[in-house]
């Protein structure tokens, strides 16, 4: 009792008990981490997000997927880090606090990078670590002192104000937003309309010397312009596919690049204005004009985890390109065909030739060289949108990509990159013979490049060198021919598709009574030196001039009209032909109309918003029309445009019935063929492709290589290529560019070429009246044996000396059919960037880029300016590994006649 009184009495002397530090409770310390991730990281990903609220449409995002995306972004993520605070202080109190303040110092680190990256980043590189002194700084203060605590808490507020800000912006409310058609009169037809829109599509292609339908090649265009109204002079107002699609169904003409292709941008449209009278049956490839609430039937959707799963994959990619300086960027994978470089959409989903074609980004990607000269990878029409093969080597890549995190295959269908066929089949098969007035509409991206369909539908592979000079948006004198062919061979598959709509129709008994309306978009351009897909003054007439036809219920009889026809006539045309009266003002003009405007000069706008004027009048022949004909003939069928070479007469012959020469004879043209000639070879893109084709799989039809010589006086201009004894194509090697004893060339072959299994490819050189070969066959690869190795590509070889140069892949991506490969290489011995660096699957060289990106850790490491442009960036087609075993991949650098293999940093580990 003695000591009880004494404690107590202690006690009392002590006074009242001192209250605690409510700035260090774990409340505050939890608000605190919410608040400094809602500024770090959160705020600067969901201002891009809003910005490109137009990808939101394609990737056809539901509300839904929105809000989650909030909740994982401003929720989830901040209170993973304070779960693993909590399971370190289950073992340590003081450790769990240093944690926290490990956290507080990197997000207020992050929260002034932006600024900072813009600001200053200087050659020296002191944008990092100011920002992380300045983290130090706020995580010293923010443990001693208590109102630093409590306005890093009151940061919170950020949470519901981001999110607000967000779904509230002009852009995203959009997105899923309800759409009120209670004001439109019902319309008062009971017509069925199919409405098919093309994409990238110039009327030039299926016109023949008349400039009529030429129907050897395309009989069902024919067949339709024989029972309905081809306006064989319309043109498109714009070169945008998200700009020309409201304008096509509002019949409205807009210029606000601000406005998105959706419902609620343009609630008075086709869909809105029959969606209370009609079944809708609507399939939209890129937009979502079209409410969901009004659709008859509910295609199968992807899954609502897939569909986030997607938003947040890319989302640390994105924050890179916003917080890092230019110079550390470069060792990111390009965004641009995805994010805009993590602040602008692209220019058209669907359109952008910056991801259709690498050759439009980095030299690395097979753009030019900061020298002038072309890339050595420049697989320009394809490179990056056709979806990867079902070989066992692409299913690697994916498989380890999908281990790693990154980019797992599956997924929606992307109807943009995925089974296009698929996708425009879905509406054909839900045709059927119900009296019920029905919308059948279809967008589909056909014949839209990647080109990789044959007119059968048949499906082809596609190599890195199919292109080699195509740069920068611009066709070659050499490559444009071969891009016009494959071109119109997917169109005669587009051909193929549209008879099977009129054939469905036509069983359905609906053809006859209904109105149908088949165009496209906007057009394209082969012509060389100009852009391909946005406007210059060149191109005008290409990709101003689309189909457009028009049968009205019960027309029989075609008939061309050459009226001054735009795009944002088709609705009104279309409610003309239906006897309904438009029932909001509109821009457009019903093409059957008495005093259907004159129109003396028309107008196409880019997405600059620059105006291109042309004539109205239809010309007297397109460039691109003259060009066929020149290449196929005036009544060219589907074996004279596969025959695109210098010997047609050759095709279809067997070697064994033609003169052949051994290659060792091969001498200078002009000159007595010897057998000291130096030794021709050829090496051939893909070789493993034809030791075991699949008939229902995609097909080697196109191929591609290199001719190999020990001199340039050596290499002949025209080769052929047999296969299994027949020969099926010849064609005209391009000019050397970068190794002058070696020049390039592409042919396509017809499906008939290739047998199930195992085929015999060999190529000949054309001397005159005679072949010469087969050729020798030269295979790259990467020899070990005996201590040494050596590395061999393209007619070059390197000695692979380990620490010859510097350097390491940074990062590793994968999407949309490409690997993406970052990073550096120096030579350190001659104070430059590595040349090189190439790309190996399972030790076989596969793809080839060059340095010349400007990063800044080179210089750091290294302390010279010289080093800058180290780096690189390689968009690698996932094809390139089918054939390998398990997809092991290695990348090699060089310089002068060394290579060495570069070094994995640990977020890219996996590609070992």
């Amino acid at each position: 009792m003695e000591g009880s009184s004494a404690a107590g009495s202690a006690a009392s002397d002590a006074g009242p008990a001192a209250p605690a530090d409510a700035s260090r409770g774990p409340l505050v310390a939890m608000l605190a981490v919410f608040g400094l991730w809602a500024f770090a990281v959160a705020q600067p990903l969901l201002d891009v997000l809003a910005g490109n609220a137009a990808l939101f449409v394609v990737r056809r995002n539901e509300r839904v997927d929105l809000i989650l995306l909030l909740l994982v972004l401003l929720l989830a993520l901040p209170a993973a880090l304070l779960l693993a605070e909590w399971l370190v202080g289950l073992v340590s109190r003081g450790a769990r606090g240093a944690l926290h303040l490990v956290f507080v110092a990197v997000l207020a680190a992050l929260v002034p990078l932006p600024l900072l990256a813009r600001w200053m980043d200087p050659p020296g590189g002191a944008v990092l670590p100011t920002a992380l002194g300045f983290g130090l700084v706020v995580a010293g203060l923010y443990a001693r002192v208590a109102p630093v605590r409590t306005l890093c808490a009151v940061l919170a507020i950020g949470v519901p104000l981001f999110a607000g800000r967000f779904l509230l912006d002009d852009g995203v409310s959009r997105i899923g937003a309800d759409v009120d058609s209670s004001g439109l009169p019902p319309v008062e037809t009971n017509d069925t309309l199919v409405f098919v829109v093309f994409d990238e599509f110039p009327v030039s292609s299926i016109m023949n010397r008349d400039m009529q339908v030429d129907a050897g090649l395309f009989p069902n265009f024919a067949r339709l312009a024989s029972q309905s109204t081809w306006f064989r002079n319309a043109t498109a107002v714009d070169e945008h596919t998200l700009q020309v699609l409201p304008v096509i169904v509002s019949g409205k003409a807009t210029r606000d690049y601000g406005s998105l292709a959706v419902a609620a941008d343009h609630p008075q449209n086709l869909f809105t204005l029959f969606g209370a009278t009609h079944r809708m049956r609507v399939r939209e490839a890129v937009s979502m004009l079209c409410p969901d609430e009004l659709l008859d039937v509910d295609w199968a959707a992807e899954p609502l985890g897939s569909r986030l799963a997607g938003l947040l994959g890319e989302l640390p990619l994105v924050y890179g390109h916003i917080v890092l300086p230019e110079t550390l960027k470069s060792g990111l994978p390009d965004m641009s065909g995805t994010w805009g470089g993590g602040a602008t959409v692209p220019a058209d989903a669907g359109d952008n030739p910056a991801d259709a074609n690498p050759a439009d980004a980095s030299p690395a990607d097979g753009g030019p060289r900061a020298d002038g000269a072309p890339g050595t990878t420049s697989d320009a029409a394809s490179a990056s949108n056709t979806p990867a093969t079902d070989d066992d080597g692409a299913d690697a890549i994916h498989n380890a990509l999908g281990a790693a995190g990154r980019n797992p295959r599956g997924g929606r269908e992307d109807p943009m990159f995925g089974d296009r066929s698929g996708f425009a089949r879905s509406l054909v098969d839900v045709i059927d013979d119900n009296l019920a007035p029905t919308l059948y509409f279809l967008h589909v991206l056909f014949p839209h490049n990647p080109w990789h369909y044959l007119p059968s539908g048949e499906q082809y592979t596609r190599n890195r060198t199919e292109f080699r000079r195509y740069s920068w948006g611009t066709w070659s004198e050499d490559d444009w021919p071969r891009a016009m062919q494959r071109h119109l061979l997917q169109l005669g598959h587009v051909d193929q598709l549209l008879g099977e709509l009129l054939d469905r129709l036509e069983q359905q008994g609906v053809l006859d009574r209904a109105l149908v309306v088949v165009m496209a978009d906007h057009g394209v351009s082969f012509k060389p030196g100009v852009h391909y897909r946005y406007l210059e003054e060149g191109n005008v007439r290409e990709l101003m001039h689309v189909p457009l036809f028009i049968k009205r219920p019960f027309q029989r009889e075609g008939n061309v009209s050459d009226r001054r026809v735009i795009t944002t006539d088709v609705l009104p045309t279309l409610l003309d032909a239906l006897d309904v009266p438009p029932p909001w003002k509109m821009d457009g003009v019903s093409a059957f109309a008495e005093n259907f405007p004159a129109r003396p000069r028309r107008t196409i706008a880019n997405k600059k918003g620059q105006r291109f004027t042309a004539d109205g009048a239809l010309p007297d022949s397109f460039r691109d029309l003259d060009a066929k004909l020149r290449l196929f003939g005036d009544t060219p069928t589907w074996d004279d445009v596969f025959a695109l070479g210098p010997h047609p007469r050759l095709l279809g012959r067997h070697v064994a019935t033609l003169a052949v020469t051994p290659p060792g004879a091969l001498a200078a043209e002009g000159t007595q063929a010897t057998g000291a000639t130096a030794a021709l070879s050829v090496r051939i893109d893909g070789e493993r492709r034809y030791e075991s084709v699949a008939r229902d799989s995609l097909l080697p039809c196109n191929v591609t290589g290199a001719l190999i010589a020990g001199s340039a006086q050596q290499l002949p201009g025209d080769l052929a290529i047999a296969v299994n004894g027949t020969i099926h194509g010849t064609t005209r090697t391009d000019a050397p560019t970068d190794v002058p004893t070696e020049a390039a060339f592409a042919s396509m072959l017809p499906a008939s070429a290739w047998r199930e299994g195992h085929n015999t490819l060999e190529l000949f050189a054309i001397q005159g009246d005679q072949l010469v070969g087969p050729l020798p066959r030269r295979r790259d690869a990467l020899d070990e044996e005996d201590g040494a190795a050596t590395l061999r590509f393209e007619g070059r070889s390197w000695r692979i000396v380990p620490a010859a140069l510097r350097g390491r892949v940074n990062t590793a991506w994968s999407g949309r059919g490409i690997l993406k490969l970052g990073g550096w290489a120096a030579d350190e011995t001659n104070q430059r960037p590595a040349d090189e660096i190439l790309v190996l699957a399972d030790d076989v060289p596969v793809f080839a880029g060059v340095t010349g990106r400007d990063i800044a850790w080179p210089v750091k490491l290294l302390g010279s300016e010289a080093y800058r442009p180290s780096g690189f960036e390689l968009s690698v087609p996932l094809d390139l590994f089918a054939g390998t075993p398990d997809g092991r991949v290695r990348v090699f650098a060089t310089s002068g006649d060394v290579a060495m293999e570069l070094n994995y940093a640990p977020e890219a580990d996996w590609i070992r």
